[in-house]
């Protein structure tokens, strides 16, 4: 009986040894914990709360961000998707392509240049109007105004493409934009080729402007 009554003694203080452990473990992970060496797990981390990382950061997998990434160092993702804002304190280097779902806004996009050569800070796209000209002699160019130009901007780069509302004796030979309002002067050819016209009917031209 007494070599029984031993063993039982003996299972017993291992199970509350084993008890006070994970009890002190828990507390200890409960608070503010700094480790100075790696940590590797090979399940999931999940993170409640907010977290500050301020070395590099390598994602090797897919990181999706349902609110807000705010990145203020150096950082390196092979894949990011992100369905809330996007805030880039320093420069960011798309290596292969960057997908925005719904809008970019930006006061410093450089595409395939420099900041001397290459800076986009707004990309406008839609379409003007040119109301009828009367009197449009053959061989002549005319500055005719393109307006409703909505976004344009005072010297915004102006690029326009003629619709088939355009006759086929006129040809587009420039356009630009001196001040703001939404509108563009599209220098315009009646080349006088084949039967003459004298007149040119309303039309409308589609625009990009660049700033």
């Amino acid at each position: 009986m007494s070599y029984i009554r031993s063993k039982v003694r003996f299972l017993v203080l291992a199970i509350l040894s084993i008890g006070a452990s994970l009890t002190v473990g828990a507390a200890v992970v409960a608070a503010a914990t700094t480790i100075s060496t790696n940590i590797q797990t090979d399940g999931t981390l999940s993170v409640t709360g907010a977290s500050t990382l301020t070395g590099l950061v390598t994602m090797s997998g897919a990181a999706t961000v349902g609110t807000t990434l705010n990145v203020t160092g150096a950082t390196t993702l092979s894949t990011v998707e992100v369905t809330g804002a996007v805030t880039l304190d320093s420069s960011a280097s798309v290596g292969t392509s960057l997908t925005v779902g719904t809008t970019a806004s930006t006061s410093k996009l450089i595409v395939g240049g420099d900041s001397a050569d290459g800076t986009i800070s707004g990309i406008v796209t839609g379409y003007c109007n040119i109301a009828a000209v009367g009197s449009f002699n053959a061989s002549t160019t005319q500055a005719v105004t393109c307006a409703n130009a909505t976004g344009l901007r005072a010297g915004d780069r102006v690029f326009v493409q003629a619709t088939s509302s355009l006759q086929t004796n006129f040809i587009i030979q420039y356009a630009s934009t001196t001040a703001a309002g939404g509108a563009i002067t599209v220098g315009i050819l009646n080349d006088g080729i084949g039967t003459a016209v004298n007149s040119m009917t309303a039309t409308s031209l589609n625009f990009w402007a660049v700033r």
